[in-house]
């Protein structure tokens, strides 16, 4: 593992936005301050673990997605 990481890199290993990084990082008390905010191994750890255990929760991007032309379907 590199010693740190970039935030958008992280992102792009995770199949995840730069931005829900950064949001994750400030839930946990990560000093994220932007895309190329360099990230030490301890957080980046966290931040995977972080995602770990909330993938099953939140599921893929893909629900919400899937919601939305249902709700458009509905309104004509």
């Amino acid at each position: 593992m590199k010693p740190h990481v970039k935030v958008y890199e992280l992102a792009q290993d995770l199949g995840r936005k730069p931005l829900e990084v950064l949001r994750a990082a400030a839930d946990l008390g990560i000093f994220a301050q932007n895309r190329l905010t360099k990230l030490d191994p301890e957080s980046v750890s966290r931040l995977r673990n972080h995602f770990r255990e909330h993938d099953p929760e939140d599921g893929s991007g893909s629900d919400d997605a899937a919601s939305r032309p249902s709700e458009a379907n509905d309104s004509p």
